[in-house]
């Protein structure tokens, strides 16, 4: 969460003219409520669970696509198997703890990180990236993901480009 893998995402796909897929956004509009209001009125395992579903979905999609989950996805239901096992190139952006809570500590939307103080916001980050690790780290590519946007985005398309010539 936060690292900017939905504003990455349109950045490599317009580069590399695929479409471009961002799980929670598709959650929102088949469920007709935000990612905050499915949390509040129908909880995190109901979420986790849709999430799960929209993701098989895009994951077999015929046409190369690149897809930006939420930070959790790849850590229920086997999820970063999935995608692993079924996407050409699967790239975790590490953005880091301190980078993360600079990014997250005015964001009011996000229902993981509501009513969270500075300090607990740095601890909570902390412990979400050290229980994540096991499952971000399984990715093909893990890349550093505080450079600009536009960087990140011109290393994915080269390592994309060298996946299909290893295919």
């Amino acid at each position: 969460m936060g690292c900017g893998k939905s504003t990455v995402g349109k950045l490599v796909s317009k580069k590399m003219t695929m479409p471009f897929v961002d799980v929670d956004a598709l959650i929102e509009v088949n469920e007709k409520a935000t990612i905050t209001e499915i949390f509040k009125q129908k909880g995190e395992s109901y979420f986790r669970k849709i999430e799960r579903d929209t993701l098989n979905t895009c994951l077999k999609c015929k046409v190369s696509t690149v897809i930006s989950t939420g930070g959790g996805a790849p850590c229920f239901y086997n999820n970063m198997d999935r995608i692993i096992n079924q996407s050409l190139l699967s790239i975790y952006l590490n953005v880091g703890r301190d980078a993360l809570v600079q990014r997250l500590k005015n964001d009011i939307l996000r229902p993981l990180l509501q009513q969270k103080e500075s300090t607990d916001l740095y601890t909570f980050i902390d412990s979400k990236l050290k229980e994540r690790k096991k499952y971000y780290y399984k990715a093909d590519k893990i890349l550093r993901g505080i450079d600009a946007p536009e960087i990140v985005a011109n290393r994915i398309e080269k390592y994309y480009k060298v996946a299909i010539k290893n295919l």
